[in-house]
């Protein structure tokens, strides 16, 4: 299982309490300064025994430790665990999947730049974008005639740009609030209709900036600045007949800028290329992992 730490250290319920047993027996146990982060890969038992632990990007030290985790699963005495029954969740931190809704993959990375041809082509990250059954119905034009456009969905193209244009190619940093986003739009442009199948163009822009903070790396004490842009184009497919989305893939270009606390861009300033892409992926359980920012004004329109 995957999940945020940021959320699961500090819910209130069960789930959290869990995890917090386990990240208390492993490799940041006990710890609060310079951070209580409890961020790392855990293997662990149902009934809450740690088995191994480790914070690292590292694949030979991680396959070690997987390796440890596995000599001390053999070597355990097996116990008959009863299945956890169901536990009312910490509302704050609310992660459900809007039903009948679109799960979007996001891939980000940084892109060639003269002077680093290596570094930057193997620099990536993941997220999720998930849109709701009432944002995916507007992604469908009304009028299909080639040439026509329409506006995306408002609270699909803010959460696009607060949500989503974010920098966590070799970090993790913060959403943007709605005052740092400068310009944002999208427009969908029929471009061939064929039977009950329409392609749609994706053009538009994204610009969000926000200037210094006194927000401060506790383990550098590097300071930070963030503003980025990027540009948007890529190709839309929906059924109308249907009215279900087929296939969606936006690509987003441009340019980023400054850094965030833990972005890992305090030497690496910019202004430099990135790339952000979202294609649509099938509704199943293992792609109902929730967006980085889910909780909260996600949904906000």
């Amino acid at each position: 299982m995957t999940d945020n730490c940021s959320y699961t250290q500090r819910q209130d319920d069960a789930k959290g309490e869990f995890f917090r047993h386990i990240a208390e027996q492993g490799h940041y146990a006990g710890r609060t300064n310079p951070t209580a982060t409890r961020q790392g890969l855990y293997a662990c038992t149902a009934d809450g025994d740690l088995l191994a632990s480790v914070n690292t990007t590292n694949a030979d030290r991680l396959l070690s430790v997987l390796e440890e985790a596995l000599a001390a699963w053999d070597a355990r005495e097996r116990v008959d665990t009863d299945a956890p029954g169901a536990y009312a969740a910490d509302p704050r931190y609310a992660r459900t999947f809007p039903e009948g809704g679109l799960i979007l993959r996001e891939t980000m990375r940084d892109l060639p730049r003269s002077g680093d041809p290596e570094a930057s082509t193997w620099q990536h990250n993941f997220d999720y974008m998930w849109l709701t059954a009432d944002e995916a119905e507007g992604l469908i034009p009304l009028d299909t005639a080639v040439g026509s456009q329409f506006e995306a969905p408002p609270a699909v193209v803010t959460r696009l740009a607060r949500f989503h244009m974010v920098d966590h190619v070799r970090g993790e940093a913060p959403s943007w609030r709605a005052e740092d986003v400068e310009d944002a739009r999208l427009m969908l442009r029929v471009e061939s209709a064929e039977g009950a199948r329409v392609s749609m163009s994706v053009a538009g822009h994204v610009r969000v900036r926000r200037g210094p903070t006194e927000e401060e790396n506790p383990f550098s004490g590097f300071r930070v600045d963030t503003e980025r842009g990027v540009d948007v184009d890529g190709v839309v497919e929906v059924n109308p007949g249907a009215r279900v989305v087929t296939e969606l893939r936006v690509v987003a270009t441009g340019v980023r800028w400054g850094a965030t606390t833990y972005n890992g861009r305090s030497k690496d300033l910019g202004p430099a290329p990135i790339g952000f892409a979202f294609e649509l992926i099938p509704d199943t359980p293992e792609n109902r992992t929730p967006p980085k920012f889910v909780p909260g004004s996600y949904f906000s329109k």
